[in-house]
């Protein structure tokens, strides 16, 4: 995966990494369309495969730029692999190059990823991609200096709730994080809510509110 990703050589690696996922249910496509959320370092990326017109497509947004996450610049590989043999794999770049990723610009797609065939043909080893209706996904992230022209803080009003409308999409519950005294645990679902609007409350921004009741009890400690 590491060599599909094309360097710009005028910015500054900052660090490679890998983030696996899997898929319990391949065959759960609705309208053409499946939907897995994933969460690398406490953002929270939307991954949709969409195989309506022939080979899968994929389409990836990072909604937690849009609730204030600091704008990056990565190159991104995605794979998908079978569950107990990463040498039967696809992988191609979801960028073409080092990309900056902001809350104007926090989607990436690629067309024809794979053909659904691709994914059940069997190997020298009779293992294919997706095999009892499971397979894993993963990411190669190789990421970059920011340009320091720019500003990278990210945009947010502490005292209003951030909501948006996402267009033409549907949107399945996320894993949530409940807070119970001062640690995280993982919750039910984070229901989409509605009246003409869906929106998505990210881990990122969990986090910061976690960090902050921490903050307000570690005050409260020091003053008894």
């Amino acid at each position: 995966m590491k060599s599909l990703i094309v360097d710009d050589s005028q910015k500054k690696v900052i660090k490679d990494e890998y983030f696996e996922y899997g898929i319990e249910k391949w065959d759960n496509f609705s309208n053409g369309k499946l939907t897995k959320y994933v969460y690398p370092h406490f953002s929270a990326w939307k991954l949709q495969f969409n195989k309506k017109k022939g080979p899968i497509c994929v389409r990836l947004d990072d909604y937690s730029l849009l609730e204030g996450h600091p704008p990056y610049t990565a190159n991104i590989v995605l794979s998908l692999h079978n569950n107990d043999d990463a040498s039967c794999y696809c992988a191609k770049p979801l960028t073409k190059k080092a990309t900056r990723f902001d809350k104007d610009n926090y989607t990436s797609k690629l067309k024809n990823f794979v053909s659904e065939t691709e994914l059940f043909n069997k190997n020298e080893s009779g293992k294919s991609i997706v095999e009892n209706n499971t397979t894993k996904v993963g990411f190669y992230v190789r990421s970059y200096e920011n340009d320091k022209s720019k500003n990278d803080v990210g945009e947010e009003d502490p005292e209003t709730e951030t909501e948006y409308n996402i267009e033409n999409e549907e949107l399945q519950p996320l894993t949530s994080i409940v807070i119970h005294n001062g640690e995280m645990e993982k919750g039910d679902h984070i229901r989409t809510r509605s009246r003409n609007n869906s929106s998505i409350f990210s881990l990122y921004s969990i986090c910061k509110e976690w960090r902050r009741i921490n903050m307000f009890s570690s005050s409260i400690l020091n003053e008894c």
